[in-house]
């Protein structure tokens, strides 16, 4: 399975970049994500809500984004415990999560290998069809 999805990323990244745009944290240009998803990530992390990965058009057709653990959980919380529950049944019906670990290690000076670190940083990796990333993003903004 992570072959496939491996193939999938290097083929999606061997075309074209997408346009970036900053994100600000605190007033500070902290990293810069996909133009298309810049106001829903610069959004999240106004709110608290910190995101390690994104793309607008990621695996086959679907827009990514890789939060938190701890952040994703809050998310969906939230979404559950909100009398309509739009979001949650958003996420539950269109959107594809899976949660994943790292070690906090680092490459090394020469960008060639991995050194392992001491602990594992976990995060949810949620995808879900591009053309839904506006009603995404408008359930976040009123959920949240």
């Amino acid at each position: 399975m992570y072959e496939y999805w491996g193939e999938i990323m290097k083929r999606t990244h061997e075309k074209e970049r997408h346009k970036q745009a900053p994100i600000r944290v605190e007033g500070k240009v902290r990293f810069s994500v996909d133009k298309k998803l810049q106001a829903l990530i610069q959004f999240l992390w106004d709110n608290d809500f910190g995101t390690f990965n994104s793309c607008e058009d990621n695996v086959e057709g679907t827009c990514w984004i890789e939060y938190m653990l701890s952040d994703w959980m809050k998310i969906s919380e939230i979404a559950f415990r909100t009398k309509s529950q739009d979001l949650y049944r958003f996420i539950e019906a269109k959107c594809d999560v899976v949660l994943l670990s790292q070690d906090d290690g680092h490459p090394d000076e020469n960008d060639e290998y991995w050194i392992q670190g001491d602990n594992l940083i976990w995060s949810a990796s949620v995808r879900f069809p591009k053309k839904l990333l506006p009603a995404f993003e408008k359930l976040i903004r009123a959920t949240l």
